[in-house]
């Protein structure tokens, strides 16, 4: 309830334009949404899944995750929350229970609202020197990282993708550019 969709469509086009292909996985579909993909790019690819609790072919979808042979491949689960369907991934096969562990490392809950001491910018500079460490990659200038919000202003997830977009730009950066 919180806009994981609109937050996943935002990254999705700022990956596209970086380079990526974004693909969001449609229900039922997910077994053989790595092979599909793979068809048509062996670049770097984004699988984005709405609904991830709800996904019985997740398993299959992340065991041919974890067997792929192309140049980056990241899957982004949008759920409400992880429960059980995270738990029997964690109880999974081996390569998928490595892949579960390795995205529980970094995981951390989001407060909803950021603290109304705390400009965005503010906000931006603290998000991205942590993400950039969590992905041992050097730190962009945080000053780089622009938002624009709505009427309602700027939610702080908003402003956590754009920080991490702005490092994972940096670290998908092809060498010597």
């Amino acid at each position: 309830g919180v806009g994981k969709p609109r937050l996943a469509v935002q990254l999705a086009s700022k990956l596209t334009a970086l380079g990526w292909r974004c693909v969001w996985v449609e229900q039922k579909k997910e077994a053989g949404s790595v092979a599909a993909a793979r068809d048509v790019t062996s670049g770097r690819l984004l699988l984005i899944v709405d609904y991830a609790e709800t996904r019985l072919g997740l398993p299959e979808m992340l065991q041919a995750t974890a067997d792929d042979t192309g140049l980056a491949l990241r899957v982004l689960l949008l759920a409400r929350q992880a429960g059980d369907w995270w738990q029997q991934l964690q109880a999974g096969q081996r390569a998928v229970r490595d892949l579960i562990a390795d995205a529980g490392q970094f995981r951390e809950r989001l407060p909803e609202a950021v603290d109304f001491e705390m400009s965005n910018i503010d906000v931006i500079r603290q998000a991205v020197p942590l993400f950039a460490s969590m992905l041992e990659v050097p730190t962009p200038d945080p000053g780089l990282v622009s938002v624009t919000g709505g009427v309602n202003g700027v939610r702080i997830l908003d402003l956590h993708a754009a920080a991490l977009t702005a490092v994972l730009a940096i670290r998908d950066r092809p060498l010597g550019s």
